[in-house]
This record gives structure tokens, sequence and C-alpha cells, in this order.
């Protein structure tokens, strides 16, 4: 069985501790995905982007540039971080990607006690998953400036978000199938499930 890894790495103040939930629950709810916390040392690299304010095609540039100096295989990785992020033409965005290469970034910044309570974090975090491992599957596909109740509307207004139906309802559709564990090494996953590497790319 071929299973498409997907490291995650959270930065700032992050909670690991939702995070690491919303990755079991990833993980539990299907068998194509091995959804993990990139381990150290790799993840010590990206640690030095962790700002305030974040210009998002200037991170994803460090990203890649990170990901090339860093040994191993990381063919798809996804930065949670907590400053308020920005692109090129909207500002206080969730997320911004490059699907086409394998990388994306999602902030939290205005989500605990605007969007969900802080305690319902891993919602959160578990919509990001889903959506940005859609973007990944799907990488041509943009978001929408027009609502249509689906995961590529824009949201322009973040309070009217709701992220943990959306995260819910694309993992939902997913065959169901092991948990691959709680974190640790893409390796170390792939020796538990059997499951052999490849890239969708």
């Amino acid at each position: 069985m071929a299973c498409m890894p997907i490291e995650v790495v959270p930065l700032g103040e992050v909670s690991q501790t939702s995070l690491e939930e919303a990755i079991r629950e990833a993980n539990s709810r299907q068998n194509q995905f091995v959804y993990s916390l990139m381990g150290a040392p790799d993840s010590e690299h990206f640690k030095v982007f962790a700002f305030n304010d974040i210009y998002a095609p200037k991170f994803l540039d460090q990203m890649s540039t990170t990901r090339d100096e860093i040994r191993g295989y990381h063919p798809y990785i996804i930065a949670f971080v907590d400053g308020q992020l920005s692109g090129e033409r909207l500002s206080n965005l969730f997320a911004s990607d490059r699907p086409e290469v394998g990388l994306g970034v999602a902030t939290i910044a205005n989500v605990p006690d605007v969007i969900l309570p802080a305690n319902k974090l891993s919602a959160y975090f578990l919509h990001r998953l889903a959506k940005q491992t859609l973007s990944f599957l799907a990488p041509h596909r943009k978001n929408h400036d027009d609502t249509r109740g689906c995961a590529y509307d824009l949201k322009i207004k973040k309070t009217r978000s709701a992220p943990k139906h959306e995260g819910s309802r694309v993992l939902r559709r997913m065959p169901r199938g092991p948990s691959f564990g709680q974190g640790g090494s893409l390796p170390s996953a792939a020796k538990r499930t059997g499951c052999s590497f490849r890239s969708l790319r």
C-alpha cells in the first residue's frame, strides 16, 4: 500500500498538544496519508521563521530553501505558525501554499476564541490538514471569491468560517484505516503500517 507522507511543523506558540490530537484523528480516519510531526533536528531549521508578521510568499521561499538543505525525503510539509499571515493581495489570511511543490503554511492568529474556543483548536488543525491535503492532490484548484459552501470558498471574513465542519466532512469521505501513530519519523510510521512512500508529483 502506498501512503502519502505529510509532515507538520509547529512554529511559535502553536499548541503542540492540539496539533498532535488533530494528527491522531486525521490518521485514524483514513489510510492514504501519513500525517506526522517533523522530528528534530530537521524541524529546528524552520524555527527561525517564526515571526509576528509573516509575508507568505517570502515564508514559502524560506521553507523551500530549508527543505532543500535538510536531509531526507520531505515531499509535503505544512507549517503552523502563530503570526499574522499576509499575501500579495490580502492580509489576515488563514493559510497560503504552493501545492505544486508540496508546501503550505497556516496560522492560528485570530482563531482561538474568535473562530472557535481555544480548547477546540484541534478542530481547526484538522480542517487545515484536510484542506491542505486537498490542495496537494489538486494543486491547480484555487480558492474562488464567491461562496459555494465548499473547501475552496475564499472566506474573506474569518468569523463566518466553520473550519471544523469542512475538515470533518472531507475526512468522512476518506476510507477508514489504522492509526499511523502520534508523530515520530515518517520511516518509523511507514514501518508500523507497511506503507511505502511515493510522491504524487
